[in-house]
C-alpha cells in the first residue's frame, strides 16, 4: 500500500516538473479548466480576409469626375434640339471620346442620355408651354439666345445654372468653359454652351469677321491683309483704300460691277470693333449703347464710307451679301463665321478666299470685340425636377481629359482655303473675343436700330441725330422688358404659344382642304381634322383672354404674337368664324 502510494506521488512530482519545464518564464501555468459539456465550443479565429484591390484611376480617360460616385435611379436625360443631331463613331477623335465619357457615366452612375428631335415648329412656343405646365421638353434644351436672354429669363422660364456650384470645377486644368459668359444677369448665369457635337471652334459661328476673296485681290494686285495684322497696321483706313482699290467697272460699260465691300450687321461689326455696343449689360441693367463716343466714332466713319459706290450686293434678300461674295463680285464681305459651312465652301464657291478680324477702331484701346447677334446655348427649364443632377451630368460628360487648347484648328482647317486663316483667327480670339450684343433680345428695338443705321447710310441723317430720334423708343422698350410683371409675360408668352399653334394647324387644314374636291374620299378626313383645328382656335382666343387679365392690350397682343396674320384668314378674335 505505501508503495502504491509512492508511486503516485512519483508520478505527480513527475508532472508537474514536466509542466514547469514547458514554461519559458519559469511561472507556475495553470491548467485549462475542463470545458462544460452544456457550453458551445469557442468559433474558430477567422482567416484574416485579403485586402479589397483598390479601384482603377480612370480620371485619365473619362475626366476628373470619372471615379465620383453617383446613383441617379435610371433617369433619362433628354438633351433637345429643333433639329436632328446626329454623332455616329468614327467622325472625328472628339465624338469617339465623346460617346464613350456618356456610355461610361450611364453605366456608372445608373442614367441614360437621349437626343431628341423635337421639330423646328414651333419649336420655342413648346418650350414655354411644356415648361409652364411642368413637363418640359427636355433636361437640356438647345436654344438661340434671343429667345431665352432676356425673356425666359424674365418670364421664369430658365433657371439659373451656377446656383449649385457645379459646373466648371475645373477650369484651372484647362477644360472649356461650359457656363455661357453672356448669359450673366442679375448676379447669375443662365445658359450654357452648347458644345454638341464637340466643336473646338476658335470663334463662335455667329461671330463677324471678315471674309476677302483672294482670287480677286491677286488679280487685282491689292496685297493680302495678313501681313498687316500681324504687323500691327491694319486699320480702318488700310481697308477702306482696299476696298476702293477693288471697286471698277470690269466690262467697260460705264457701270460699276466689281465692289470692295457687301455685308450684314456691318455697322454693328465696326462698333463692336471700336469697343462699343448696341445694347449693353452694365450694373445689372440693360442700356442703350449707340451715343456713347466710341458708337458714334464708328456709325461716322460707316456713314462717310457708305457715301462712296464701293458697297454693292446690300439688296433686300438676306444672302444678297453671300451671294455677292461667292459670285466674285464682292472683295470683302462682313459676315458671320458660320458661312464658311454651306454658303462658302468649296462646292458653290470657285474664288479662294480668306478671313481676318475687322481692324480695332481708333478709339479701341486694346479693347475691341467680335460682334455677335446671337449664340447658342443649352439651358435647364425652371420645371425640370432635381436639376442639380442634370447640372452634374454635364459637367461631367463635356470634360474630355485628351482636351488641348489647339484642337480647334482640327476642326477648322475643314472648312478654311489657307493656313493663314487659321492664324487670323487665333489673333481674334486673343485680341477681339466673341462678344453676344442683346439688342435682339428686346422686343421691336432691332428693327428701330436698323432703320436708324439705313438712314445713317443714305445719308438722310447724322450719326448722332439718327440715334437721339430712337433712344426715347429703345430705352421705353428695353424698360418694358424689364419691369414687366414676370407672370404677366409668362402669361403673354403662352398666348403668344396658343396662336401659333393655332395658326399653323389652320394653315395645314386650308392647304388639305384646297387639295381636294367635292366627292374626294381625302375630304371626310378633312373634315374631322376640323375639330382639332377648332379646339385649337379655342385654346388661342382663352390665351388671349389670358393676356388681356394680366394687364396687355389688344394692340400689343395683336403685334406681340403675329395674330395679325391670323386675322387675314379671319380666325382670330374680331374676324369671321371658320365655319
Amino acid at each position: 500500500m505505501k508503495a502504491k502510494k509512492l508511486l503516485l506521488i512519483v508520478a505527480m512530482l513527475a508532472l508537474v516538473l514536466a509542466l514547469w519545464a514547458c514554461n519559458s518564464n519559469g511561472e507556475e501555468t495553470t491548467p485549462d479548466p475542463i470545458p462544460d459539456a452544456t457550453e458551445e465550443p469557442a468559433a474558430p479565429t477567422p482567416e484574416p480576409e485579403p485586402d479589397e484591390p483598390e479601384e482603377e484611376d480612370m480620371r485619365p480617360y473619362f475626366g476628373p469626375y470619372a471615379n465620383d460616385e453617383h446613383d441617379f435611379g435610371g433617369r433619362v436625360v433628354r438633351l433637345t434640339y429643333s433639329m436632328e443631331v446626329n454623332l455616329e463613331p468614327g467622325w472625328n477623335p472628339e465624338v469617339d471620346r465623346f460617346l464613350e465619357r456618356i456610355a461610361y457615366f450611364e453605366d456608372r452612375w445608373n442614367f441614360t442620355f437621349e437626343f431628341v428631335n423635337a421639330g423646328a415648329t414651333n419649336y420655342v412656343p413648346r418650350i414655354i408651354t411644356s415648361t409652364m405646365a411642368g413637363d418640359p421638353i427636355g433636361d437640356l434644351v438647345y436654344v438661340i439666345s434671343r429667345y431665352h436672354f432676356p425673356n425666359f429669363v424674365l418670364s421664369n422660364i430658365a433657371t439659373p445654372v451656377d446656383q449649385w456650384g457645379v459646373l466648371d470645377q475645373y477650369l484651372d486644368m484647362g477644360f472649356p468653359q461650359v457656363i455661357a459668359s453672356e448669359s450673366y444677369f442679375d448676379g447669375q448665369y443662365w445658359a450654357m454652351r452648347e458644345v454638341f457635337p464637340p466643336r473646338y471652334t476658335s470663334i463662335s459661328w455667329n461671330t463677324t469677321g471678315l471674309f476677302f476673296n483672294r482670287s480677286l485681290f491677286e488679280r487685282e494686285n491689292i496685297p493680302l491683309p495678313y501681313d498687316m495684322v500681324r504687323d500691327g497696321t491694319w486699320t480702318w483706313d488700310a481697308m477702306l483704300e482696299m476696298a476702293q482699290a477693288a471697286t471698277r467697272d470690269t466690262t467697260g460699260d460705264g457701270v460699276i460691277d466689281q465692289f470692295g465691300f457687301t455685308g450684314s450687321f456691318f455697322a454693328h461689326g465696326l462698333i463692336h470693333a471700336n469697343a462699343g455696343e448696341v445694347i449693353g449689360l452694365r450694373d445689372q441693367d440693360f442700356r442703350f449703347g449707340l451715343l456713347d463716343a466710341n458708337a458714334q466714332e464708328a456709325l461716322t466713319w460707316f456713314g462717310n464710307a457708305m457715301a462712296q459706290p464701293i458697297f454693292g450686293h446690300l439688296g433686300p434678300a438676306w444672302n444678297q451679301p453671300i451671294l455677292g461674295f461667292r459670285e466674285g463680285e464682292v472683295a470683302m464681305n462682313l459676315h458671320q463665321w458660320w458661312i464658311v459651312q454651306t454658303q462658302i465652301s468649296d462646292d458653290v464657291m470657285t474664288d479662294n478666299w480668306g478671313w481676318v478680324p475687322l481692324p480695332e477702331g481708333p478709339s479701341a484701346n486694346g479693347n475691341a470685340t467680335s460682334f455677335g447677334n446671337e449664340a447658342s446655348w443649352v439651358f435647364i427649364p425652371s420645371s425640370v425636377s432635381n436639376p442639380e443632377e442634370i447640372a452634374i451630368i454635364y459637367e461631367a460628360i463635356t470634360k474630355d481629359p485628351l482636351y488641348h487648347a489647339d484642337d480647334w484648328m482640327i476642326f477648322v482647317e475643314r472648312f478654311v482655303n489657307d493656313f493663314e486663316t487659321i492664324e487670323m483667327l487665333s489673333i481674334a480670339r486673343e485680341e477681339q473675343p466673341p462678344l453676344m450684343d442683346l439688342f435682339l433680345g428686346f422686343r421691336g428695338v432691332s428693327g428701330e436700330i436698323q432703320n436708324a443705321i439705313n438712314a445713317i447710310a443714305s445719308g438722310e441723317q447724322s450719326a448722332l441725330a439718327a440715334m437721339q430720334g430712337i433712344e426715347g423708343i429703345v430705352e421705353a422698350r428695353i424698360r418694358e422688358a424689364w419691369e414687366v410683371d414676370h407672370v404677366a409675360a409668362a402669361r403673354m408668352a403662352l398666348a403668344r404659344a396658343e396662336a401659333q399653334f393655332a395658326f399653323e394647324a389652320f394653315s395645314d387644314f386650308v392647304i388639305e382642304s384646297e387639295t381636294v374636291d367635292e366627292g374626294d374620299p381625302d375630304l371626310d378626313a378633312i373634315e374631322e381634322s376640323m375639330d382639332e383645328v377648332l379646339a385649337l382656335i379655342e385654346a388661342a382666343e382663352a390665351a388671349i383672354e389670358y393676356a388681356l387679365d394680366a394687364g396687355f392690350t389688344m394692340d400689343e397682343i395683336l403685334v406681340f404674337n403675329h395674330y395679325w396674320r391670323c386675322g387675314k384668314v379671319g380666325h382670330v378674335a374680331g374676324g369671321e368664324n371658320v365655319e
